[in-house]
């Protein structure tokens, strides 16, 4: 038996314990949602991981993968979604409030299809927000890897390092931090592909804090590796620069801006808490809601070009992913004191139709709305 039959086997008693039907057509518990999400093996076969939760009992249930043959469009990934619900005694419509997936085009059409809430991730937005910011390239030009592990000038005959390449872009009063980023990787490169020139700095590193201090690479596709690129570099400013110093390497390591670096990790440090906060499994979109306003404040309060920038960059993404409607309709039930709008009290009237079979319709939408006020 292959390896998504025997998750699926496994964990599908235990779904089913999730529901109890009074009768056929009303399940006691609606207030549950599936998050999507596209897997591919190192041998590239691809999967769906479809995984059911229940906001009642605090639980995530792995129902299994679904296996993908071939393309998969959007009206093929609803049809695969909604058999395999079908094989646990879920329907889709009935039972589930929203489905919850990274926001690529072919998700995008699929909530259209499905008639459930769509939401998109908020931490996928705040990846894309940092790559437009940091990673987009200045110009087409073609560029070395900067996440390569290997460079023209990891030698150790430090008589050379004169004839280092450095960045090629005239120093301006405009920082790109792009390029501060750049640097900082060959900075980083230049001590670890070296044995020789790593033993060196780590020596006065331990004759300083006492312990060895890593420097690390970030990494394009874990955006939150950022800020592990640049603390170490940042805690070590004054033993790099004894260390390349040693290394007769002293033009290159004043081509890194130090003051920049530490401008873009303390923008980095909000971003980084809003992150862990919306990754924990007892986050909400209300809890959502308080995070994002928390980061937008931090990053607006620091009045700096990269904070402004990633501020803007930030806003645009996770605004494409807002559900003003739900988000509405959610505040609106913690706080009874609340007045909704009427965009919210139709939307609030269809939901309920589709789960609990109850007929609204506008005139009598827009007479509650009147009532409220």
């Amino acid at each position: 038996m292959d390896a998504e039959n025997q998750t699926t086997t496994q964990t599908r008693p235990r779904v089913k314990k999730m529901f109890s039907w009074s009768d056929d057509n009303a399940p006691t518990i609606v207030d549950d949602g599936i998050t999507v999400d596209e897997y591919q093996t190192i041998r590239g076969r691809r999967f769906f991981g479809i995984n059911v939760h229940d906001s009642l009992q605090r639980k995530t249930w792995k129902t299994g993968l679904v296996r993908i043959f071939g393309s998969c469009a959007a009206d093929k990934m609803v049809d695969a979604v909604k058999e395999h619900l079908i094989s646990f005694g879920i329907d889709f419509e009935r039972d589930l409030v929203a489905s919850t997936q990274d926001g690529a085009a072919v998700n995008k059409k699929y909530i259209r299809i499905f008639n459930v809430i769509g939401q998109f991730c908020f931490n996928h937005a705040i990846h894309l927000a940092i790559t437009d910011t940091l990673y987009k390239k200045l110009s087409n030009t073609q560029e070395e890897d900067d996440f390569a592990d290997t460079l023209i000038y990891d030698t150790d005959d430090f008589d050379n390092v004169s004839d280092l390449e450095f960045l090629e872009n005239e120093i301006t009063e405009e920082i790109h931090y792009h390029d501060v980023l750049k640097q900082a990787r060959k900075i980083v490169k230049f001590i670890k592909l070296s044995s020789v020139r790593n033993h060196i700095f780590q020596s006065k590193v331990i004759a300083k804090y006492n312990k060895e201090i890593e420097l690390k690479l970030d990494v394009k596709t874990r955006w939150n590796s950022i800020p592990d690129l640049l603390q170490p570099i940042i805690e070590t400013k004054d033993i790099l620069i004894e260390t390349f110093n040693e290394l007769n390497a002293n033009e290159m390591i004043e081509n890194l801006n130090f003051e920049a670096l530490s401008v873009l990790f303390a923008a980095m440090v909000p971003v980084k808490l809003a992150v862990e906060a919306l990754s924990n499994e007892n986050a909400t979109l209300l809890t959502a809601d308080t995070v994002i306003e928390f980061m937008y404040r931090k990053l607006s309060e620091m009045e700096n070009t990269i904070s402004k920038e990633l501020l803007d960059n930030l806003k645009k993404r996770i605004n494409e992913r807002w559900n003003h409607d739900l988000m509405n309709l959610l505040k609106c039930l913690k706080d009874p004191t609340s007045v909704p709008s009427r965009n919210t009290i139709i939307f609030a009237g269809k939901l309920s139709t589709r789960l609990f079979g109850l007929k609204r319709n506008i005139e009598e939408s827009e007479s509650i709305e009147n009532e409220s006020q």
